[in-house]
């Protein structure tokens, strides 16, 4: 399981809407998002986007992975 120390730096950014909104945008295609979403993550210990939002720490998780996605950082 990933630990973070400060969950503060992605504040405002983290929420479930902005999270699917921002997935939209990284994919370019609500569809393609949707299945990032909901499949398992390898990034994320084999758990689902939609799973780790449910928790403050999960949600920094997700917003981090798709950030390197962004970026094109494998992860």
């Amino acid at each position: 399981m990933m630990v973070f120390e400060n969950t503060g730096e992605a504040e405002g950014t983290t929420c479930p809407q902005c999270l699917r909104a921002r997935a939209v945008a990284v994919f370019g295609d609500a569809r393609k998002a949707r299945a990032w979403l909901r499949r398992p993550n390898r990034a994320l210990s084999d758990e689902p986007p939609l799973r780790m939002m449910q928790t403050d720490v999960g949600a920094v998780a997700v917003h981090r992975v798709l950030g390197r996605i962004e970026h094109g950082v494998f992860s």
